[in-house]
């Protein structure tokens, strides 16, 4: 199934950071990490302030992206799953 946001024919996580530099941050510890991650602006359902960013990751994935984000002090914000609609659930970590 695809829409605006994407292709979600896999499962999909979007974890959120508060500015696009702890976005760019997270991502390359994610990427040394050896998860692939793309960096988009949040969506507006899930950004209130409207200048938040996302990283958008397999959900296989979710775990271990936390894990080394926190191994690296580096702050995020909520995270969501892709439901299959295009829409986001926020899931507890």
């Amino acid at each position: 199934m695809t829409n605006a946001e994407g292709d979600f024919s896999m499962e999909q996580s979007l974890i959120m950071c508060r500015s696009l530099t702890y976005a760019q941050r997270a991502m390359k510890a994610l990427e040394r990490g050896g998860v692939a991650v793309s960096l988009i602006k949040a969506p507006q359902a899930v950004s209130s302030a409207g200048c938040a960013y996302g990283l958008r990751i397999s959900s296989r994935n979710l775990k271990y992206s936390i894990d080394l984000l926190r191994r690296g002090n580096l702050p995020f914000g909520k995270v969501y799953r892709y439901l299959a609609n295009g829409k986001l659930e926020e899931v507890s970590v």
